[in-house]
């Protein structure tokens, strides 16, 4: 899929709270909005301070600023819950009552929720419930990307992330040819409490949290392995009057969420890609012991307790597939019906404890012995034939951990993303304002196509040394810059003195829209 130029496509956006159209896709819903399907799903109703008549309100005026009309916006209806608190409807094992004494899902006059519109009944606050009606409208949708926010420390957002896969699962058990990619992003550390410096002289995109170049929230996967969506100036812009994210954000008066803007607008719209064209759907497994699900089941992780993330690490301790201690053959066997070409195989191992250090892969007569990394909770091993039969063998003596989740893919899932990015930022105007050179890098989302060619005969003042260019306040014109299959126009300067005017003024704007959205939320929002 190619992020280049995408049209005729249906995107559904799904995500916990009105407001999060704008942390997760607000860039990406301004951007394809023309030439694509988008559709936005809210899964809570934000309500556990505010009532959701309010909150409906400023989700629907907020999504018609990024381009999305009502029509297309579903609502499940289920109950908003705060970082604490003794229960969460995601772990619940019964019904579940909301601290508003709220037990069935609910909207509000003139818009139905979901299941409503479906099946003219309103369920019962239960997490079957909510992942059912996801898989009904994803069915009903079809999307050919489905983007959502992954394991953020809200337990909403945990709860929508790992619903969103657990009904993708179900999808996909029915053995179908539908195969959506799905997208995932950090809410709060690329948006909400990202850096605040979008009225900064030189605003650097929010980058994620990584330790040991893995994501610190998503171990499984790298900042390489992620897909980088080059977004419209207008959502970035320093004019806050044409500014399309700071007029999505104003919309949510009741949330005062002005006075996040300047981390907000400035983020970066990258994503984690999951694919589902997964070979293991087609397959049959059996294990000598162990929950065997768990190797197939689209969750990678999944957790017991999702609540008081924002004071501990959620400990995700559920979803993985271990053998028992007794258990002294420790292998598992999938079958095919009939010969499948197979690339490779991927392995996730679960969170805690050390991985599986050793294990045999059989398969057409063939023996290989892989040593994992401890240090990687996902790795590939090549098997590139035609199998009916893999069995794996675990060689270790002792188990103290497991595999969440085995894929098999007959080719490298690929996806195309932009190429020319200017300070971890995509754009094609850059200001500088001080008077020594500074260098801006230039990246490229593929590493091995990493060649470009570099037209400074239009600009004066600019240098470029391997991958970067040497800017300063006395640079201007415009330089292109061409690859194999994009080129790209860069100014420089090209608005200086507006922008100069825009960073003075910027900060004093906000402010006045800080306090009068605090008295709107005072003296006219009624609470519960």
């Amino acid at each position: 899929m190619d992020f280049n130029g995408l049209k005729n496509k249906k995107i559904l956006v799904v995500i916990p709270h009105q407001d999060d159209e704008i942390h997760v896709a607000g860039g990406v819903i301004e951007k394809f909005h023309n030439n694509n399907d988008i559709y936005v799903c809210f899964t809570t109703n934000g309500d556990y301070v505010i009532p959701a008549k309010y909150r409906y309100k400023e989700a629907i005026k907020s999504l018609k600023k990024l381009g999305v009309e009502k029509n297309k916006v579903y609502f499940l209806g289920y109950c908003d819950q705060s970082y604490s608190g003794i229960t969460h409807m995601y772990t619940s094992k019964k019904n579940w009552t909301s601290k508003n004494n709220i037990s069935e899902t609910y909207s509000v006059v003139g818009i139905d929720e979901w299941c409503y519109i479906k099946n003219h009944i309103h369920n019962k606050l239960n997490i079957n419930n909510l992942i059912n009606d996801l898989r009904e409208l994803i069915e009903f949708i079809t999307p050919d990307i489905i983007v959502t926010n992954d394991l953020d420390f809200h337990p909403d957002h945990i709860m929508t992330a790992l619903s969103v896969e657990k009904a993708i699962n179900l999808i996909l058990k029915n053995k179908g040819n539908y195969y959506p990619l799905l997208l995932k992003t950090f809410t709060y550390e690329n948006s909400y409490f990202g850096p605040f410096d979008f009225n900064q002289l030189y605003p650097g995109e929010s980058i994620f949290k990584t330790k040991d170049k893995l994501l610190l929230h998503n171990k499984y996967f790298s900042e390489e392995e992620c897909l980088k969506i080059k977004i419209n100036e207008k959502f970035y812009t320093l004019n806050l009057f044409k500014n399309v994210a700071y007029k999505a954000i104003k919309c949510h008066k009741s949330q005062v969420l002005t006075e996040h803007a300047f981390n907000m607008i400035n983020c970066n719209f990258t994503y984690i890609p999951r694919f589902t064209n997964n070979l293991m759907y087609l397959a049959n497994i059996e294990t000598s012991s162990g929950q065997k699900e768990y190797l197939n089941d689209f969750i990678i992780c999944d957790s017991s307790n999702i609540l008081n993330g924002n004071n501990v690490n959620i400990n995700y301790d559920q979803g993985i597939w271990i053998p028992e201690k007794n258990d002294d053959k420790k292998n598992i066997k999938i079958f095919f019906s009939d010969f499948v070409k197979v690339k490779y195989m991927v392995f996730y191992h679960g969170l805690n404890n050390e991985n599986i250090k050793n294990i045999e892969v059989k398969y057409n007569g063939k023996i290989i012995k892989h040593k994992f990394n401890n240090l990687l909770k996902k790795e590939r091993i090549l098997i590139d034939d035609s199998v009916k039969t893999i069995e794996i063998k675990i060689l270790d003596n002792v188990v103290k951990n497991g595999f969440s989740e085995i894929e098999l893919y007959d080719s490298i899932p690929s996806i195309k993303s932009n190429k020319v990015l200017l300070n971890d930022k995509w754009t094609n105007n850059y200001i500088c304002f001080k008077d020594e050179k500074v260098k801006i890098s230039i990246y490229s989302y593929e590493k091995k196509d990493n060649n470009f060619d570099i037209d400074l005969s239009y600009s004066k003042n600019v240098g470029y040394d391997k991958e970067n260019l040497l800017l300063s306040n006395k640079s201007k014109g415009f330089i292109i810059v061409k690859g194999n299959n994009f080129t790209e126009k860069i100014f420089i300067n090209k608005n200086k003195c507006l922008n100069d005017i825009n960073i003075l003024i910027n900060p004093l704007l906000n402010k006045v829209n800080i306090i009068i959205d605090k008295f709107y939320r005072k003296f006219f929002v009624r609470k519960w």
